[in-house]
């Protein structure tokens, strides 16, 4: 599991990268949603967010070939010395399901 490290302060991207996730020979599958929760909870105390405004939550961008198979997760605050799960359920327009998680530890640092 990869795992990233922020202060409760900061806003970041995290990106989902499926390119290799789709056969090379399939040009017609792509992602239609990204469905993000965490552990502990979303806008649970300690807090994190999920897509704070004005962001989107999730987002889809082009790949290879131009087909929508990158995303990302936009997630901001947390607690100090709390480590957080995001699982992200991925569906795509073919109907394949994939589930990425990866931990987030919120750590503030003077």
């Amino acid at each position: 599991m990869r795992t990233f490290t922020k202060q409760p302060w900061e806003l970041f991207d995290y990106d989902i990268e499926l390119e290799d996730y789709f056969d090379e020979r399939d040009d017609q599958d792509y992602l239609v949603d990204i469905a993000a929760t965490s552990v502990p909870p979303f806008g649970a105390l300690p807090e994190i967010e999920l897509g704070p405004d004005p962001l989107p939550d999730t987002q889809f961008l082009p790949g290879r070939g131009g087909l929508l198979r990158r995303g990302k997760v936009w997630i901001g605050g947390g607690l100090d010395k709390i480590d957080y799960i995001i699982t992200c359920k991925i569906t795509t327009f073919l109907g394949r399901q994939e589930e990425l998680e990866f931990k987030i530890r919120v750590r503030e640092t003077p």
